[in-house]
């Protein structure tokens, strides 16, 4: 509850799977993201600011968490 969809947070980068880009926030909560369509690509072990853009919980309880990179910061 702490990462509200259109919040800006910053994430570290954990994996970058070609198409996705694994993130993670306050050192526990992970996120997906599409890789950037401009600029440098993400790199394991950057900080990059992030835009949360949808928050999905499935039926087994498992919490989903999609961004953008953002161009801000």
């Amino acid at each position: 509850d702490r990462v509200q969809v259109g919040g800006r947070y910053a994430a570290e980068v954990t994996y970058n799977a070609g198409k996705s880009v694994f993130v993670r926030l306050y050192g526990q909560i992970d996120c997906i993201c599409a890789n950037p369509s401009y600029g440098a690509l993400p790199e394991n072990g950057q900080t990059r600011i992030i835009e949360i853009t949808e928050k999905v919980v499935l039926p087994n309880g498992t919490k989903r968490l999609f961004g953008i990179f953002s161009n801000i910061g």
